[in-house]
């Protein structure tokens, strides 16, 4: 019985990520301001030939 080479797999595609956040501030009437922080996640990959990405965000807020 011969066995034959079995080749790498090569198909695994590449994936990028990227993060941005935005802060803003926004005053409150009892004089204190509220930090609004949204972040932003973008993810581009290749999908059988062509690029596809997908997106989230999500909003932290805190008071100072």
């Amino acid at each position: 019985m011969q066995v034959d080479n079995i080749n790498a797999v090569s198909s695994i595609a590449r994936t990028y990520q990227y993060v941005e956040s935005v802060q803003k501030v926004v005053p409150q009437v009892d004089g204190r301001d509220k930090v609004v922080q949204t972040n932003y996640v973008v993810t581009v990959y290749d999908n059988a030939g062509r690029i596809s990405t997908t997106h989230s965000n999500h909003t932290i807020d805190w008071l100072v």
